[in-house]
């Protein structure tokens, strides 16, 4: 803690993907209230995924003080890359990309999934409903932001009976 950071370091790509990574976490904190509006409250945080062993990938889901702007996580901790994952997701709707720490701008190979909202399908997967396939790159961090929808329920109509 005496010691002051090396900005010096900023002169090599590596370092300065970094930077640019840390920039953009805190660019995601700032605009998304998910990411701290429950901090401490089980409100907050959801697993989608904690038991898969076999390919070291976990995934949560942080909620806020509304149905918008919720942030779907899903962590990589293996070198394997899985190119269609699925993971379970909470509702039906779009999943847009809104971070992954393999694109080019960080230091990465740029695999990303940004270029279009992914639609959940109703493919049961991790104990939910809905789920969606993606392209997951080894030893990465994907973001996914979505609005959370309620399922509407089908109403049952009677027939009438005379």
């Amino acid at each position: 803690e005496d010691v002051s950071l090396s900005w010096d370091d900023l002169q090599f790509e590596q370092h300065r993907g970094m930077q640019r990574y840390v920039k953009a976490l805190n660019k995601i904190y700032k605009d998304y209230p998910s990411m701290h509006v429950h901090d401490g409250n089980a409100m907050g945080f959801e697993w989608m995924n904690c038991d898969d062993r076999e390919s070291s990938v976990v995934s949560f889901v942080r909620r806020g003080d509304t149905t918008k702007k919720q942030l779907l996580f899903i962590c990589n901790f293996h070198t394997n890359e899985y190119r269609d994952y699925r993971v379970g997701v909470p509702c039906a709707g779009f999943y847009q990309e809104v971070l992954n720490s393999d694109a080019e701008e960080f230091g990465g190979k740029n695999r990303v999934n940004n270029f279009k909202p992914l639609k959940a399908e109703a493919i049961p997967c991790d104990g939910k409903d809905y789920s969606i396939g993606f392209a997951l790159p080894p030893l990465t961090t994907v973001v996914f932001a979505f609005d959370y929808k309620q399922e509407k329920k089908k109403k049952v109509v009677k027939k009438a009976s005379y």
